[in-house]
């Protein structure tokens, strides 16, 4: 038995209860026997009559078959009167019956029929597999007794399987005219008698003793379904498998008179045998009943049930009286004994909640005095127990709070991960943690002769801590065991020593390497640029705010790169960063000390040169260009043709401000990228044009304003030739504006400005509104023209330009697929996002798109892929360096076969010699637009000269041959 569990024992209660439950529950059985044998005679009865009412429906469904089959001939006599004026001989009887035959079969499940003459010979047969002497000599029979009574005559043959037959006569005119036979199987008879009185039916009948009358048999051989293990076949069955599984069990013996009963697929059948017979004819098979008799058996089993539910209930009752009259005291009496063990463990509680608590009130028998003795005697004994287990605690737990105490200086120093250190009014070190002396190899003797400030490389400050409260914070570096260097930052306090009067000095260091680290490399991230290592932006500002203070005298440069950004685009950044370098280690190796060099953004770079001049920082602008013509960077094939433009600036005590000289260098800079390349630098002098842009800006817009308000602007219109054929595929409108002089100015004088002031939408409104205006008029010309339009940045993300171009396609019933949209590469990549939304719906109306000015900006080939372009036009600045670069030539050869990769035709802008045409006609370069065909002329010259086609081998002559015809 486990401790602590009460002891358990029968008690004479329980014998009591049980003796007199038993003799209950047998008066019971009893009973339920008795009412059981009732049942079983009264279910006899009712199988009885059950048999008697099989048998009599067996008869009716056998007399019901016969009448079908009288109406079956009475149908067919019908229909021979119907069909025959006359007495029909018994030909025209065949066929008519032929005709009707597939229809008696469905309609009264007929299986056989056969036709035979008046005086009974065999005419014809449906349905049978016999022989004609076979059949006669079967159904002579039937036939013969027909004959004598000329009433229907009806037999059942049985050899292996059972069909019915039946034999009427067919009348014609009150005479008889043939006889009709009439056969069916029984295997839907077991089926319909099933459904009628509710139990499976099966007909067996004797098999064939031997082969050899198996072999003999006459009448359907082929389905003989014989029963395993007996001498029986089935004529026919409702459900063969519970009639097989049912014989299996039992066995056939249609002798049995009895009813017997088997369990076939969970369910209870009764398996009763009757002799077949149809009024006084005998059959010859029996009827095999299978009556299913789970409701029969349920009801009985319920009975059981609740017999002996009832019984369990009696039983249960008489038990509880008695546990009732006698159970009270005899528990009181058994949780005490039971509890007793509990005192002499000491498990007063427990043995508290065993008994109970008493009521203290007036004691009626002993066991009440019992029960309250025992309950006081095991409180004063828990009282005490008490007591003794309070005094212990005390006890323990003071010694094990002096331990405490005693330890957790220990613990503190050895577990943290600090430098934790204890040392004496006069530096000698007293203790140090585990951490510090595996950290800096220190034996682990305390009092040692070491001394803090000269291990730990901190000053004598320390010691001047003259309260418990005061801190000072210190910090220094220390070399561990293996030689590495780190920092620690220093909390230092006054704490008591060991006796009364003792004082020491506590200090903690803590790690602080790694943020300083940290610091160090903010520090340089925040003055330098990542990819380059050169000062940044911010720090030139510093390194020059520095000069302006110290009253130093110097020069500051400033230089972009030149085609940098169609390097870094066409080949990716990974190649422009690598370029970067390149020019970083450059201006390195030219300025070494000298000058202060940074990457301000970008291609852009500043040079800050102490105590030197223009014509010094010139010396080294022009061997850094020389140097930067020899560059090649690792994985490319060529040399990049990549140049600076450098704008300089002197300064000297009288510079005092820090942002003019910057913009004056920005200026200088500036004027070289204005000049086009006549040289790399220009020294600022105050002249220069950026400080009259803003002016321009203004006097433009006011220009522009009254041009549009005016109407001053015209169209002309430059030819775009296809390099290989000669032919003009097209024509580019080309906006000019009209002054006050009647002087036509280029759209590189007013379009800039007009981009910065908005106008420039306006201007691309009025131009589309021309151009595709005078479309129609070209295409009576040469339909096959394309109409090339240029739109800004502006307009490409300007709902109301697609609108414009899908009014005047339906209005003018343009073709849409040669209107060639063209936007700028500028456009193009500022506009990634919302541009490739409307660059789409122009598409959508049928137009195309084209790059132009490529090579001009960014060129990027990313948005080549971006953007649904058809066409690439290459800016003319870039065109004309291929004659004398070869690095030139190189990457607008590879641009060349890119778009041809891509399906894009390439066009060629700013052709103005035969040389540079023929080099782009071998690139593979489609189209050409230039001086070299033609200025940009007024749709009416274009009209007049009716010239679409140049000779490409002689150039020149073409162009005269154009004069003449336009009678220049």
């Amino acid at each position: 038995m486990q401790e602590g569990r009460l002891r358990r024992f029968a008690s004479l209660k329980w014998i009591v209860v049980k003796r007199l439950s038993v003799l209950f529950s047998a008066a019971l059985l009893l009973i339920a026997l008795l009412i059981y044998l009732s049942l079983q005679y009264y279910f006899d009865g009712i199988r009885e009559m059950r048999q008697h009412q099989q048998a009599i429906q067996f008869s009716s469904m056998l007399e019901s078959r016969m009448e079908k089959y009288a109406i079956a001939g009475q149908f067919v006599s019908s229909v021979i009167g119907y069909n025959s004026s006359n007495k029909p001989d018994i030909q025209e009887i065949e066929s008519l019956l032929n005709s009707y035959r597939h229809f008696i079969n469905e309609r009264f499940e007929i299986g056989e029929i056969t036709l035979y003459s008046p005086d009974g010979r065999l005419v014809s047969s449906w349905g049978t597999r016999l022989s004609e002497h076979d059949f006669n000599k079967l159904h002579q029979p039937i036939v013969d007794k027909f004959m004598q009574s000329l009433t229907p005559e009806m037999q059942i043959l049985c050899e292996n399987t059972c069909k019915q037959h039946a034999m009427v006569g067919l009348w014609a005119n009150f005479e008889l005219v043939g006889l009709l036979m009439f056969g069916a199987g029984l295997g839907n008879f077991t089926t319909e008698f099933r459904d009628f009185v509710g139990s499976e039916v099966a007909l067996i009948q004797k098999s064939a003793n031997n082969q050899d009358q198996a072999e003999n048999n006459q009448l359907d051989r082929y389905f003989e379904l014989q029963i395993p293990g007996s001498a029986f076949s089935f004529a026919s069955v409702s459900d063969q498998e519970i009639f097989l599984k049912a014989f299996e069990k039992l066995g056939v013996n249609p002798e049995f008179n009895s009813a017997r009963f088997v369990e076939v697929f969970d369910h209870q059948y009764e398996l009763s045998y009757q002799p077949a017979s149809f009024g006084d004819l005998s059959l010859p098979f029996y009827l095999v009943f299978l009556q299913q008799i789970d409701k029969e058996l349920e009801l009985v089993t319920s009975f059981l049930q609740i017999l002996f539910i009832i019984l369990i209930s009696c039983a249960f009752l008489v038990g509880t009286f008695l546990f009732w009259v006698i159970g009270e005291p005899m528990n009181r009496l058994r949780k005490i004994t039971s509890a007793l063990p509990l005192l002499g463990k000491q498990r007063f509680d427990e043995f508290q909640d065993a008994i109970g608590k008493p009521l203290f009130t007036a004691k009626s028998h002993e066991l009440d005095l019992l029960h309250e003795t025992s309950y006081l005697l095991c409180g004063r004994l828990n009282r005490l127990e008490s007591e003794i287990d309070a005094q212990t605690d005390a006890l323990t737990n003071s010694l094990a709070e002096r331990d405490r105490e005693a330890d957790f200086v220990n613990n503190l120093l050895d577990s943290a991960p600090l430098l934790v250190v204890m040392h004496c009014l006069d530096g000698r070190i007293h203790r140090v943690n585990e951490f510090g002396r595996a950290l800096l190899g220190l034996s682990d003797n305390e009092d040692s002769d070491e001394f803090f400030p000269a291990i730990f490389n901190t000053d004598d400050s320390i010691y001047l801590l003259k309260n418990l409260e005061q801190v000072i914070r210190t910090e220094s570096k220390l070399t561990n065991n293996n030689g590495t260097v780190f920092d620690v930052a220093w909390v230092h306090r006054r704490i008591r020593g060991e006796s009364e009067n003792e004082y020491m000095i506590l200090s903690v260091g803590l790690d602080i390497t790694e943020q300083k680290n940290s610091q160090r490399k903010l520090s340089y991230l925040a003055e330098r640029d990542t990819l380059t290592g050169l000062y940044n932006r911010n720090k030139i500002r510093l390194l020059i705010s520095q000069f302006i203070e110290q009253n130093e005298s110097g020069a500051l440069c400033y230089f972009d790169l030149r085609y940098f950004k169609l390097i870094n685009d066409t080949y990716g950044h990974k190649f422009g960063d690598q370029t970067l370098i390149e020019v970083a280690n450059y201006l390195r190796d030219i300025f070494h000390t000298e000058a202060e060099v940074g990457r301000l953004g970008g291609d852009e770079f500043a040079v800050l040169v102490r105590n030197s001049t223009a014509r010094e920082v010139i010396a080294k602008i022009r061997l850094l260009n020389q140097s930067l013509k020899e560059v090649q960077i690792s994985g490319s094939y060529f040399q990049l043709p990549i140049s600076v433009s450098a704008g300089i600036v002197e300064f000297d005590q009288s510079t005092d401000s820090i942002d003019t000289l910057m913009h004056q260098a920005d200026c200088a800079m500036y004027e070289v990228k204005a000049r086009d390349g006549e040289t790399n630098w220009h020294v600022y002098n105050g002249s220069e044009r950026m400080l009259s842009y803003l002016q321009d800006s203004v006097d433009w817009r006011k220009k522009t304003e009254q041009a549009l308000l005016e109407g001053n602007f015209r169209l002309k219109y430059q030819p775009i030739v296809n390099i290989n054929t000669g032919a003009v595929s097209g024509y580019e409108a080309l906006v000019r504006m009209i002054d006050e002089e009647s002087k036509l100015i280029v759209p590189s004088k007013f379009i800039p400005f007009s981009e910065s002031d908005g106008n420039i939408g306006r201007i691309d409104k009025l131009v589309m509104n021309k151009a595709l205006s005078d479309f129609p008029i070209l295409l009576r010309q040469k339909p096959d023209l394309e109409l090339h339009l240029n739109i800004s940045a502006k307009s490409l993300t300007d709902p109301a330009i697609v609108s414009l171009l899908q009014q005047y396609i339906t209005a003018l019933s343009l073709p849409a697929q040669q209107i060639v949209i063209e936007v700028t590469e500028t456009a193009a990549i500022n506009q990634v996002n919302i541009g490739k939304h409307y660059a789409r719906q122009i598409v959508e109306l049928g137009c195309r798109l084209a790059i132009d000015d490529f090579g001009a900006g960014y060129g990027s080939l990313t948005y080549l892929a971006e953007f649904p372009v058809d066409k690439v036009k290459i800016d003319a600045s870039f065109v004309r360096m291929i004659s004398s670069s070869e690095g030139s030539s190189r990457l607008l050869s590879s641009l060349s076969q890119f778009c041809i990769g891509m399906n894009k035709v390439t066009v060629a802008e700013g052709v103005e010699d035969v040389d540079v045409l023929n080099m782009l006609r071998d690139m593979g370069i489609n189209e050409a637009q230039g001086f070299i065909f033609s200025r940009p002329e007024d749709l009416s010259d274009i009209i007049e000269a009716n010239f679409y086609q140049y000779d490409i081998a002689d150039i020149n002559a073409t162009q005269n041959q154009k004069q003449r015809m336009s009678g220049r």
